[in-house]
């Protein structure tokens, strides 16, 4: 993304008043998300700047205030993604129910607290089955890190993609154990990142991992813009009722 003509902080894609694409912030940032009854709310915070982004589905309005001053409204609400040029040290809250986004960011994704649909079914083995709410985390050039301060037994909903990086726990192989990590959804890394130590089946650092695939993807479901391989078609090698893949674009 070109960034000419945006300086640091949170700007949205928007013409004549009304929302035409999502939100981008140019600079470090964290980012929380709360949701509500059809209101999805994003704090984000660059240094002593906040910025509240509250997205209305019932209104279809999106207002946006940046510290204490007067809210912009906007007809319309964001299209999904959140970019950022830069490294989120802070990510968490929840998802909304009617929303779906991804938050891409160049550099690291870091972690901070739980990150769960505001529509799930909990358990041991959570699932999404029936609801819309969706997450997708992307960090194009670094790391996803869940961090120190991070809580135990943490809940992170989302597919996340780390294309040239990996997602891994930050300290792992320090401290006392810290529970389990579930992930609803799925990992997409181009490493294999660590999350904790063990003495035979017991955890001695870290967490233990409780992966549960999002059964959603299977039907066609993913984030909003998240990267795919384009369209495939399945052809016979020669070999009895073997499938090959070849890619089309």
């Amino acid at each position: 993304a070109s960034t000419a003509g945006y300086g640091a902080g949170v700007h949205l894609g928007t013409s004549g008043g009304a929302m035409t694409g999502g939100i981008y912030i140019n600079g470090n940032s964290t980012m929380t998300m709360s949701a509500g009854t059809n209101t999805a709310t994003y704090t984000i915070t660059q240094g002593s700047t906040t910025t509240t982004v509250t997205t209305n589905y019932s209104s279809n309005q999106t207002t946006v205030r940046t510290g204490s001053g007067s809210p912009t409204s906007y007809s319309g609400v964001p299209n999904g993604m959140v970019f950022v040029d830069g490294t989120v040290s802070g990510l968490s809250g929840t998802v909304q129910g009617d929303s779906q986004v991804t938050l891409a960011a160049t550099g690291d994704v870091q972690i901070t607290n739980n990150i769960t649909y505001q529509n799930y079914t909990a358990g041991a083995t959570p699932s999404a089955e029936g609801t819309t709410n969706l997450m997708g985390i992307m960090s194009w050039n670094g790391n996803a890190r869940i961090a120190t301060t991070a809580p135990n037994d943490i809940n992170i909903h989302a597919t996340i993609m780390t294309p040239n990086g990996e997602f891994r726990v930050d300290n792992y192989s320090t401290g006392s154990p810290r529970g389990t990590a579930t992930i609803l959804g799925g990992v997409i890394e181009n490493t294999y990142g660590a999350f904790g130590t063990f003495s035979g089946s017991s955890i001695s650092t870290g967490y233990g991992r409780n992966f549960v695939y999002d059964t959603r993807m299977g039907r066609g479901m993913a984030p909003p813009f998240f990267p795919t391989i384009g369209s495939v078609i399945s052809v016979l090698s020669g070999v009895t009722d073997r499938p090959n893949w070849q890619q089309t674009y």
